[in-house]
């Protein structure tokens, strides 16, 4: 995605950055879903803005198996997918991906209805409380999370200020302020590292390397861009005076026996 955005000169640069950043080395190793969440994700983006076909629908129809904020990345991430012509006029080329799609989510939600008898997790509903007492919590572990991720700055002023890519900007907008708003409805995430921010960092850096398209092409530009990503990925352990971890206690206790 960064080679296509800016070329091979720098095109390395965030994939290196988002490569080496602290949440992520984190929970690679951590043995859940997050790292499949995230692939999923660029998956997805790359299909939308990178080789556009009307298939990423199912990179995003896939994460919303793996999680339940991946319904918010699906229904954000559809009517993009549509937009895109298909290479073929066949109706097989126009369907098909959101046929498939469909039926993926479909069978899904039909199965954990039939089975669980619930559409989401027990564990979501350990973690949240549907009340407004969570919200200063998810206010909280939201800021915290943009304060440790600092290259979401840059990302911030491509979306508000940079010209062109309007197409992107409303993508990453729409996708961004809905999963921050789940993230604040929710109170946020216990497990250290900020785990349920995570998704902000490719969407981030998609902005960031977009942004660096507009910069001028000189060296001494290049290498400024290049030496401030540095110094916003090591402060990505959090700027001083940041919140430190993610531990919010906060499950309900009368689910927590049923969670194993």
């Amino acid at each position: 995605i960064g080679v296509h955005r800016i070329g091979p000169r720098l095109g390395w640069v965030p994939a290196t950055l988002f490569a080496l950043n602290h949440s992520l080395l984190t929970w690679s190793f951590g043995g859940l879903e997050t790292p499949l969440f995230l692939f999923l994700l660029l998956l997805g983006a790359y299909g939308l803005f990178v080789r556009p076909t009307r298939w990423a629908v199912c990179a995003f129809a896939l994460m919303a198996l793996t999680r339940p904020e991946g319904y918010l990345f699906l229904l954000a991430g559809a009517p993009y997918a549509w937009g895109i012509s298909p290479r073929h006029r066949s109706p097989s080329a126009r369907w098909l991906p959101a046929i498939l799609a469909g039926l993926l989510v479909g069978g899904h939600l039909a199965f954990k209805l039939a089975y669980y008898g619930s559409l989401l997790p027990n564990t979501f509903y350990a973690k949240v409380c549907f009340d407004v007492e969570q919200l200063p919590r998810g206010f909280q572990y939201l800021g915290a999370a943009l304060t440790s991720y600092a290259m979401l700055v840059p990302a911030a002023f491509f979306l508000l200020f940079c010209p062109g890519d309007r197409r992107l900007r409303t993508s990453l907008l729409a996708t961004l302020g809905s999963y921050g708003t789940y993230v604040i409805y929710t109170g946020g995430d216990p497990l250290p590292g900020y785990r349920l921010a995570l998704p902000l960092l490719p969407l981030g850096w998609l902005a960031v390397v977009t942004l660096m398209r507009h910069l001028p092409r000189s060296t001494t530009a290049a290498t400024a861009v290049v030496v401030g990503l540095l110094m916003l990925n090591s402060a990505s352990h959090g700027l001083p005076g940041a919140p430190k971890g993610g531990a919010f206690e906060h499950f309900r206790r009368d689910k927590v026996a049923d969670c194993g």
